[in-house]
């Protein structure tokens, strides 16, 4: 009878080699995993380090940010309540409910709104569009504001759904142009119910305005020579 020694020995071996490799596949599995769940914790902490970054950001810039929903008709986010960006408390915004902005937007400005909402329905990924619009401020006064919006989500369809805008208070900047406006309408009325002639030139000698024609006074005067 022949010896099943050999049979066995090598049996033994071929076993020792599979579980060798069994054991190295499952150690390249673990330091695998152990190397992906490093990934993912370090990402993670740098989503956490993003958005940490990014709530700085929004909190402590002057524009209101916003995303809104042009088919709920709502802001789904604001990086800071648009009632207290214009003072009213939360008392008075729910005593005035679902009509809160056609409350506080001028009757003037709906209108505009609505169409510019319409436009960002067909709006280009990357197009902005501008608006200028007036709010009531909880003090009485009308503050302009100016959004600028570019498209966040679309619809299945392909329409637009959500806007991600920002809003600045440009009331100032209103009033020196309102102010500028009015300056010159008194200049131009002054000038013009005085006797004299007023006129001014520019530095090529040419005339850029006069209050009233006169006989033999040129729009174009020579420079002496």
């Amino acid at each position: 009878m022949k010896s099943s020694g050999p049979t066995v020995l090598m049996a033994s071996i071929r076993m020792a080699f599979r579980l060798h490799a069994a054991y190295t596949k499952q150690k390249e599995h673990e330091e695998a995993l152990e190397t992906a769940l490093n990934d993912q914790r370090n990402a993670e902490a740098s989503l956490i380090d993003i958005q940490h970054m990014l709530h700085r950001i929004l909190d402590t810039t002057p524009t209101l940010i916003y995303i809104y929903d042009l088919q709920e008709h709502c802001n789904v986010y604001a990086n800071r309540e648009v009632v207290n960006f214009l003072g009213y408390t939360h008392e008075e915004v729910r005593a005035m409910g679902s009509d809160l902005f056609k409350n506080i937007m001028h009757h003037d400005d709906l209108e505009p709104v609505a169409r510019h909402h319409a436009r960002m329905e067909d709006a280009r990924d990357e197009e902005v569009l501008e608006i200028e619009y007036r709010m009531l401020h909880s003090d009485g006064e009308w503050r302009w504001l100016r959004s600028r919006d570019i498209l966040f989500a679309r619809t299945p369809e392909g329409r637009g759904k959500q806007i991600l805008g920002s809003a600045e208070d440009i009331t100032k900047s209103k009033k020196a142009e309102e102010a500028l406006s009015e300056n010159e309408k008194r200049y131009r009325t002054l000038v013009e119910n005085i006797s004299d002639v007023v006129f001014s030139v520019d530095l090529q000698g040419r005339m850029s305005y006069i209050s009233r024609p006169s006989p033999g006074c040129s729009a174009s005067p020579r420079r002496s020579s």
